[in-house]
């Protein structure tokens, strides 16, 4: 179980450190091209939530490497994503945009088992 948490967080910090990048520096317009909901969210509130994706995919993985208060953090990073997940479910079945719904399932899911195998391994 230790070898799925590891590739766990490593496919939840590879994919948060790189969209919220992308949501961070690409022009709106840019962004709105793949993403329609980013037409109806103020640019701030984009931004925002790349620089917290950002946030979460670092914080989801680093303390194990670095020793520095890995279980609480890992722990917070999780809770994090899974709270962006249902805002993104959220928002995608308010727009109908439901081919979109089940990446968002599936990253929560991965955050949710991070949370529980951490729990079990009594890692945090």
């Amino acid at each position: 179980m230790n070898i799925g948490l590891w590739i766990s967080q490593s496919l939840l910090a590879l994919l948060f450190t790189s969209i919220g990048i992308m949501k961070l520096v690409m022009p709106i317009n840019k962004l709105s091209e793949n993403m329609k909901w980013v037409e109806t969210f103020p640019a701030n509130g984009v931004r925002t939530i790349g620089a917290l994706e950002i946030l979460l995919g670092l914080l989801i993985l680093l303390p194990r490497f670095l020793k520095i208060l890995p279980n609480s953090t890992i722990s917070f990073a999780s809770y994090g994503i899974i709270v962006i997940m249902l805002g993104a479910i959220y928002t995608h079945f308010k727009r109908q945009e439901y081919s979109f719904i089940t990446m968002n399932v599936l990253l929560l899911l991965l955050a949710v088992f991070v949370v529980f195998a951490g729990k079990k391994l009594q890692l945090f």
